[in-house]
């Protein structure tokens, strides 16, 4: 029984390792064909300047998720920003 289960598995392993049916396109030729297709794309991120402070907590006032995330709306305070030195 042994040998013929590692029959079987020996064959089952050998039969997986046959050649692709699909032969794949040269890579050349799907470059010309995609080429403009291909876009770049680029964004500039601009700063909002201090004076308008954080943005608006869009969570209702007193609210349990309000209040967990009322400190990602919060405007950082004189000294509670990066020290210089830190990593």
């Amino acid at each position: 029984m042994k040998k013929f289960l590692a029959t079987l598995l020996l064959g089952l392993t050998l039969s997986g390792c046959s050649e692709p049916d699909v032969v794949l396109p040269d890579f050349s030729t799907l470059v010309e064909r995609t080429a403009p297709a291909v876009v770049n794309i680029s964004t500039t991120l601009k700063g909002m300047p201090e004076s308008e402070g954080a943005l608006e907590n869009p969570f209702p006032e007193g609210s349990s998720l309000g209040e967990l995330f009322r400190h990602l709306f919060e405007a950082p305070g004189p000294g509670e920003g990066e020290e210089e030195g830190s990593l």
